[in-house]
């Protein structure tokens, strides 16, 4: 039993010493990053189209010396029983993918909630504020937090970018990620293989990389624990497919269009 335990031990040691702590000190490529870039995904669960995501590129700028990237996310449901969902996110990140500036709104049959956040050097923080009504119990509120940190912090859209930028390399990375307001870590393995995938946009299989992970949080949507991935292996580093894990279960988002990146399609 010692034997066993004290094995487990150097695995796990061996294992940690192969991840890589992101301290986004270090140069990204973010050519890939053109404004007016726009892709759209189809999620799925099980046989059910359940709606779409929507990534645009909307700004570049120069703000106090540092190259700044906006993005917008949309999310809509399609009209199917058991999801009414319709959300937007606004997220401001530089070229460290650490981020900046965002605001999220949400809009479910009976719930709305906004969460805004910007991050202050000086401070080493990020102010918080979240409110929230709750149509069903006529209720409604505002809470403001100051939440420390002592490393950089992605959040979901930037994570997005961050991931593309990767895409090629081989290593494993524990990746500090700020969700909603709240601090968590996502584990990404690069480099896993490089293959082809077939998606119903384009007209034939295209080369990818596959990357995988973990969620140590719960995100928007229940977005929690294992996913995989497929980035196209170009140096466009378009996601094509993903396999995420959520509260209720797995669902697949695959794009669905595109535009401002022709030379994609059919590739």
């Amino acid at each position: 039993m010692r034997f066993a335990f004290v094995l487990i031990f150097i695995l796990s040691a061996e294992l940690v010493s192969q991840q890589e702590f992101e301290k986004f000190d270090k140069s990204f490529n973010t050519s890939f990053i053109q404004v007016g870039e726009e892709l759209t995904y189809e999620v799925k669960y099980l046989f059910f189209k359940l709606g779409q995501i929507k990534f645009k590129v909307v700004d570049k700028f120069i703000e106090n010396g540092s190259e700044l990237y906006k993005v917008r996310v949309t999310v809509n449901s399609y009209s199917v029983p058991f999801v009414d969902i319709h959300a937007s996110f606004e997220a401001t990140f530089d070229s460290r993918f650490v981020a900046r500036k965002y605001y999220s709104e949400l809009n479910e049959r009976k719930y709305y909630q906004s969460v805004r956040y910007q991050f202050y050097k000086n401070l080493s923080a990020y102010i918080v504020e979240k409110n929230y009504q709750n149509f069903e119990y006529d209720t409604k509120g505002q809470k403001i937090d100051t939440v420390k940190v002592l490393t950089m912090y992605c959040d979901g859209p930037s994570l997005f970018y961050y991931a593309r930028s990767n895409f090629n390399q081989t290593k494993t990375m524990v990746v500090p990620t700020f969700i909603e307001g709240v601090k968590g870590i996502t584990i990404i393995n690069f480099g896993k293989r490089k293959t082809k995938i077939k998606i119903d946009a384009l007209n034939k299989p295209v080369d990818a990389y596959e990357i995988d992970g973990k969620a140590n949080y719960i995100g928007f949507f229940g977005l929690t624990g294992d996913f995989t991935g497929w980035i196209s292996a170009d140096e466009k580093a378009i996601p094509l497919k993903g396999k995420l894990k959520v509260l209720v279960g797995s669902v697949t988002v695959e794009l669905k269009g595109w535009n401002n990146i022709k030379e994609t399609k059919g590739n």
